[in-house]
């Protein structure tokens, strides 16, 4: 028997530049494209949150998967609000080859195809137990700048 504790933190996207997040790179463009009719929940956490939850989890002999929640909740369309964006809603079939032509010229990293659930499904994690048991929850907004 094995005398170590394992504890696998299911996170967040951590929105900052230093993350290589791919919402990050989504943000910085000045017109940021979304599927026509589409507008889902997204959870967002900072790397200081992040940062946190590790120190719990590492402090800690609870073992098992642990959803790590960001603070931020909300729709695409306000996080691109948030960050003084234009918002401009297209068919989504054209998407996925517009941002590739940007990646080409622009030299960006922001892939619709890896993304496109996040713009279509709602993915927001339950950090109960996290909460419960490690002591974490999020405390520190991602896109604050």
């Amino acid at each position: 028997m094995c005398p170590c504790s394992i504890a696998i933190l299911r996170c967040a996207e951590i929105l900052s530049r230093q993350s290589g997040s791919q919402l990050w790179d989504y943000l910085q463009s000045a017109v940021c494209l979304r599927p026509a009719g589409y507008n889902p929940i997204v959870n967002v956490a900072s790397v200081q949150d992040i940062a946190m939850a590790i120190c719990a989890a590492l402090g800690n002999e609870e073992q098992g998967v642990f959803n790590i929640p960001g603070a931020d909740t909300l729709p695409p369309a306000k996080l691109v609000e948030n960050f003084g964006k234009a918002s401009v809603h297209i068919p989504g079939p054209l998407i996925a080859p517009l941002y590739r032509l940007r990646t080409g010229v622009l030299r960006t990293e922001f892939r619709y195809d890896l993304n496109r659930a996040r713009f279509h499904l709602n993915g927001v994690l339950d950090g109960r137990r996290a909460e419960a048991l490690l002591g974490y929850t999020p405390g520190t907004s991602a896109w604050k700048r």
